[in-house]
């Protein structure tokens, strides 16, 4: 099972500083995720620049990863 979740994960990079889940939520959403987790740094607690993005499928993830996603004048990779 924990493999399960693992499968069909991506790596969305290029986040704003302090960028927490429920920002994101409406993007996830939008392109078909699952879920979204953002890591916090052990030594301070803020969020990292990076989320990891939970899909269904793989077809899901990759139609996920060809969109151009622009999050607060930014674009996400």
């Amino acid at each position: 099972q924990k493999a399960a979740r693992r499968e069909f994960v991506a790596i969305l990079s290029g986040l704003p500083a302090n960028t927490k889940d429920i920002h994101l939520a409406p993007l996830v959403k939008e392109h078909g995720a699952k879920a979204i987790n953002i890591p916090l740094s052990l030594n301070s607690y803020k969020p990292k620049p990076w989320a990891y993005v939970t899909f269904n499928s793989q077809a899901t993830m990759d139609a996920a990863m060809e969109q151009t996603i622009g999050f607060q004048d930014r674009t996400l990779r």
